[in-house]
């Protein structure tokens, strides 16, 4: 079964001009912004890592060790 094309329907386009709007950028508020990028506990986490990466080798070692 052959289907054929279609025009694409056009809409009517008005005659008369439509004036443009302008949109106005406010300023940003800069205050009581949220502070990013904070390393505060940063260290803590990292230490936390450090230790159970720590406690996980150990106990691998530790049956590896039993195993043989």
């Amino acid at each position: 079964m052959n289907i054929p094309d279609e025009p694409v329907p056009m809409a009517n386009i008005p005659d008369m001009e439509v004036p443009l709007a302008e949109i106005f950028d406010e300023e940003v508020p800069l205050a009581n912004l949220p502070k990013t990028g904070d390393q505060g506990r940063s260290a803590l986490w990292a230490m936390l890592c450090l230790v159970s990466l720590g406690a996980i080798a150990a106990l691998m070692s530790q049956k590896e060790q039993e195993e043989r």
